[in-house]
């Protein structure tokens, strides 16, 4: 590396622009990311896998307005995260908001729920592993300790960092 960069000035680079770019983000989105990119800053952060945000998983260039009614249509296209840890290894990350299973004005919406669920079922046959955060979780005192936890298990699971 030259002009005097540094591994750890790069990597504090990566994580300032980080925090530039979740500044759209709600706070437990916000949280997520965060917390993930602090892992760059650790000795072999670099060797970690990316955590992409905002995803399409399943990108289907028609709108709802478009298709109509017409059966296979994409209940859910974009993924909050998505992580792709080998060929054969790709992890979802989804933080559930009160829409995800309720009406805007906060009643529950077991029909909603139900087709949440069954998109997670679809992913996860697809090879997908999918793991949900409540974003009312992310938000208390500790959400960061347990996000850090979250990922050292994730990724030792994964081999990507030693048991």
């Amino acid at each position: 590396m030259g002009s005097g960069v540094t591994p750890q000035k790069l990597r504090e680079a990566i994580a300032e622009t980080m925090a530039d770019c979740v500044k759209s983000y709600d706070v437990a989105d916000a949280c997520v990311a965060l917390t993930y990119c602090a892992l760059y800053a650790e000795p072999d952060g670099f060797d970690l896998p990316a955590l992409v945000p905002q995803v399409y998983v399943h990108y289907d260039p028609y709108t709802k307005r478009q298709l109509g009614n017409r059966s296979g249509q994409l209940k859910r296209q974009r993924m909050d995260f998505l992580m792709l840890l080998s060929q054969r290894s790709r992890v979802v990350l989804e933080v559930d908001g009160q829409q995800h299973c309720a009406t805007a004005d906060g009643a529950a919406d077991p029909v909603r729920y139900a087709e949440m669920a069954a998109e997670d079922r679809s992913l996860r046959l697809a090879g997908y592993e999918v793991y949900r955060f409540g974003a009312h979780e992310l938000t208390a005192d500790r959400a960061v300790d347990g996000l850090r936890t979250f990922f050292r298990e994730l990724l030792t699971a994964h081999h990507v960092l030693p048991a």
